[in-house]
């Protein structure tokens, strides 16, 4: 629609194009990724560009404030329809990055289940608002001050149930994650996962520590609790089913060994290192 040409090959895709013209894209669902690929298109595309149906997650207003500050002509952004004015040129800028949400919502979640505490700098409060929630609802405590967030694990954790959904929703990247603390909860929790169809694989590594959980189709999970969890050798099958597996760890008896965990490398910051500041056993191995 904007003017590129696309051919799929057995190894990948060849893409060409000259300068882009604006155009309307309705966007069947509101992707992540494809609103950010889009969005930056259409800031020197010839005319104007609106997206439809445009997610809205902190990442995309805050890419949609630098694409601003460089001289892009940007309206809406946070909101399901975007309006762009293709410009000619952007001019250079200096940014920070934004604080990561999953990472210190992955933290979080370790305090949570451990029945610890952590304080976590530099966070956003508006967008770790669906977390906020579903960890009070469970039983933890959660106070803000400022840019500061303190989770406090309790001495009981309850079942609850999240719905993985596009911002505002519960965050897909943090429905492993909040698993853990769902099998160490009292009572039968559930996981809906509405953004993608494959992101309960997970149950089987957990499933061999001794969780109790079922899956039924493809995106949903019941989990009954609290389960003792036991040590094994488990495999991270992605970056944020690594995350899960570490915090599995925390809280089974005995070592937990995970495969592949270069998986965590790419996803996470030193993610090893901040936990066993927390007081965490935990290392690289190799």
């Amino acid at each position: 629609k904007m003017g590129a040409t696309i051919d799929e090959r057995e190894d990948g895709y060849d893409m060409r194009a000259g300068r882009l013209r604006g155009a309307e894209i309705y966007m069947d669902y509101p992707s992540n990724t494809g609103t950010y690929n889009v969005l930056m298109a259409a800031t020197l595309a010839q005319g104007s560009t609106t997206i439809v149906n445009a997610a809205a997650e902190p990442e995309i207003v805050n890419l949609g404030a630098i694409l601003a500050d460089m001289g892009a002509r940007i309206s809406g952004v946070g909101t399901p329809k975007i309006r762009v004015q293709g410009v000619d040129r952007l001019r250079g800028y200096r940014a920070s990055i934004l604080p990561d949400r999953l990472e210190a919502g992955t933290l979080a979640i370790g305090a949570a289940i451990t029945r610890g505490e952590v304080i976590l700098d530099h966070v956003s409060e508006p967008d770790m608002l669906p977390l906020t929630y579903k960890l009070r609802e469970a039983g933890a405590e959660v106070w803000w001050s400022e840019h500061s967030m303190l989770v406090r694990g309790p001495e009981r954790l309850v079942a609850t149930e999240i719905q993985a959904l596009p911002f505002p929703g519960f965050p897909t990247d943090l429905q492993a994650a909040f698993a853990v603390l769902m099998t160490q909860a009292h009572g039968r929790s559930r996981i809906f996962e509405r953004v993608f169809s494959d992101r309960l694989r997970y149950a089987d590594e957990l499933r061999k520590m001794g969780a109790q959980i079922t899956v039924v189709g493809k995106q949903e999970a019941l989990i009954d609790g609290p389960s003792r969890l036991r040590g094994a050798e488990v495999r991270a099958l992605d970056i944020r089913s690594g995350a899960c597996l570490v915090l599995a760890g925390l809280v089974a008896e005995g070592e937990t060994r995970i495969v592949d965990a270069h998986h965590l490398r790419r996803g996470y910051e030193d993610i090893v290192g901040k936990f066993r500041a927390l007081g965490a056993d935990i290392a690289y191995e190799g």
